[in-house]
């Protein structure tokens, strides 16, 4: 600029969420001072407003095993598998803390777990998961396992159907046979409590003839 100066301020606003200061806006005037005349200036504003800088959600063991009606132990089993990686915290990096993301991967691997898939293949899953969902060859490799489930799924079920219409075919005859038995011994007893009753009539005249004798 010459003979000219350029004198430069910066001003900052800030507010503030907790304990946390939050750049909200900050503004820099630039003021061109031409040859040393005060009364002769150019000023150019800038504005540029900041995002708050919000604290990342966390939780904790406990947290996530009410949320997910799960036990503490469950969920210890799912960071051995490699399904979790919490991060340490407190004193000696003792205490579990486990983020969004943690959240979202135990979600799948539950969801994985009704579908009756392995940890194995749940884990590959929720790896593709967090990698681009556009990648052809990790789609292709969704549909395969999907497909050889479905296909195991499709035998057990045949094998269920076939062992619930043996139970039928079971119960069909054994409700048969019941109802048999209970008729022969509906009949049987009939018979007994004919022959009981012409004994006793039987009986009868004879004890009369007694008793007129002695008479």
């Amino acid at each position: 600029f010459g003979a000219s100066s350029v004198l430069v301020a910066f001003e900052a606003t800030f507010s503030f969420f907790g304990s946390n200061p939050l750049v909200v806006s900050v503004s820099c005037e630039c003021i061109l001072v031409v040859a040393g005349n005060y009364d002769d200036v150019s000023t150019v504003s800038t504005v540029s407003t900041v995002s708050p800088v919000l604290p990342t959600p966390s939780f904790t063991i406990s947290e996530l095993a009410r949320e997910f009606d799960l036990t503490t132990r469950a969920i210890r089993f799912y960071e051995d598998c490699g399904l979790l990686t919490p991060e340490r915290g407190g004193a000696g990096g003792r205490q579990r803390v486990y983020t969004t993301r943690d959240r979202t991967r135990l979600k799948l691997t539950l969801r994985g777990k009704r579908l009756g898939l392995s940890l194995a293949e749940i884990k590959e899953l929720v790896d593709m998961y967090e990698s681009p969902r556009d990648s052809v060859p990790q789609l292709r490799k969704l549909l395969t396992v999907l497909d050889e489930h479905r296909g195991q799924i499709e035998l057990q079920l045949a094998d269920l159907q076939a062992t619930l219409d043996e139970v039928r075919s079971h119960e069909k005859e054994a409700r048969r046979l019941l109802v048999a038995g209970e008729t022969r011994a509906a009949a049987g007893a009939s018979v007994k409590l004919a022959a009981s009753a012409e004994d006793t009539k039987r009986a009868v005249p004879g004890a009369r003839s007694a008793r007129s004798r002695v008479g």
